[in-house]
Formats: C-alpha cells, sequence, structure tokens
C-alpha cells in the first residue's frame, strides 16, 4: 500500500475497552438473578409461565426448578467476576495516569 497513510485504508477495527464488556457482563447477571429469582418466587402460582432472561414469556414454557436454581447461584460469581475486570481497568488507568503525570 505504497503512497496511502493510515487513514486511507478503511475503518480501523478497534475493540471496546474491558469496561463496556465487564459493565455488560454485570448488568445481565443482575438480569438473570431477578429473572430466576421472579421464577422461583412464582413456581406455585396457578398459571405459572417463566419469564425468560430477555424478559418475555411463553406460554409453552415449562419451570425448571434446577436451572433457575443454578442461575440464582452462579448470577453473583459472575457479576463478581466483572466487577473485578472494572476494578483492574480502574487500576491500570490510575497507573498510567500516574506515569504520564
Amino acid at each position: 500500500m505504497r503512497g496511502q497513510d493510515a487513514y486511507s485504508r478503511g475503518p480501523m477495527t478497534v475493540s471496546p475497552p474491558a469496561t463496556v464488556s465487564a459493565l455488560a457482563g454485570m448488568h445481565d447477571a443482575s438480569n438473570r438473578l431477578d429473572v430466576a429469582a421472579h421464577n422461583i418466587a412464582n413456581a406455585n402460582t396457578a398459571p405459572a409461565a417463566p419469564l425468560r432472561p430477555d424478559g418475555t414469556t411463553d406460554s409453552t414454557d415449562t419451570l425448571d426448578l434446577p436451572t433457575q436454581m443454578v442461575a440464582v447461584a452462579t448470577a453473583p460469581i459472575v457479576y463478581a467476576a466483572n466487577a473485578q475486570v472494572v476494578r483492574a481497568a480502574d487500576t491500570m488507568q490510575g497507573s498510567l495516569i500516574d506515569l504520564v503525570a
């Protein structure tokens, strides 16, 4: 690519910062915990159509209580792992600022 500068080669693909993915993971874990808790709380109600993680319901769905219990157990772990990524990114940015300053 002789004679072309970096800007004329087309769009550059850049991945989002780790914090964007981690915050999305925290939101997803929180949502999955809410949905599982809702489904468990409503397990003994008459027409129990469980919520899906996207918030929709379908009367043909059946509640799988063990799966909901696993979601309740794993959501805090997933949330904490993503929070650790946010803390690590914050620490790295702080170190970089200290280095430049």
